[in-house]
């Protein structure tokens, strides 16, 4: 009987896995083009979310930069962007 419950575990194991590696090649996640000021940047810092940012406008053009949508969504969260 000891022997079905370590199979049976082991089984939902794999397949936990299996979902979990799966999920992981899924499709990148989509950016946001944001455009941003001295506000927005020192709000960023205090939110704790300024390295982030600078990584971002390193990449960016200008004063605006393309962030991954949940960075977007912890700026908001924080009262750095304004909602939608």
């Amino acid at each position: 009987m000891r022997i079905v419950k370590v199979v049976g575990v082991a089984v939902v194991v794999a397949a936990g896995m299996g979902l979990g590696v799966g999920s992981a090649v899924a499709e990148p996640e989509p950016k946001e083009n944001i455009y941003i000021d001295v506000s927005v940047l020192g709000c960023s810092f205090g939110a704790g979310l300024g390295g982030d940012v600078l990584v971002a406008l390193g990449g960016g053009s200008g004063s605006s930069a393309l962030v991954s949508s949940s960075l977007a969504a912890r700026m908001r969260a924080a009262g750095c962007l304004p909602t939608r």
